[in-house]
């Protein structure tokens, strides 16, 4: 006697349909846990950036300390001129360790300004305003 196997077909093909489903829903979870930590991750060095600014040497230099816990990229430098309404961008890359201190230099021609530094992780820190 035959037994009749056509619903064999279909179990075997709605089981790797559920299957092929199941594991590309957990690789979608997966991944969005796995961004969302990395997420998580830049958050906290983005808060974890202390910079303390300090203008030296005659109004002509800048010491950047970094009083966080985690290694800052400084990756730009404004200059913002108050007296002549100009803004001065320098491009810089200088790492700064824990607890280390850098000293950048500029020039600017007015008696009224302030400066804004930038980080890499998108921290901008601002000075007072400085008087010359």
């Amino acid at each position: 006697m035959k037994l009749n196997d056509k619903g064999l077909g279909t179990i075997i093909g709605t089981m790797f349909l559920l299957l092929t489903i199941a594991l590309y829903f957990s690789g979608v979870i997966f991944y969005t846990l796995r961004v969302e930590s990395n997420m998580r991750n830049l958050d906290y060095g983005r808060r974890s950036e202390f910079l303390e600014i300090k203008i030296i040497e005659g109004n002509s230099a800048v010491k950047i300390t970094n009083k966080g816990s985690y290694m800052t990229t400084i990756n730009g430098l404004w200059i913002i001129d108050l007296e002549n309404d100009k803004h001065i961008f320098e491009a810089v890359n200088v790492l700064i360790s824990p607890n280390q201190s850098e000293i950048l230099e500029y020039t600017v021609e007015s008696t009224l300004f302030y400066i804004k530094v930038c980080t890499l992780r998108g921290n901008i820190i601002l000075s007072g305003i400085v008087e010359k």
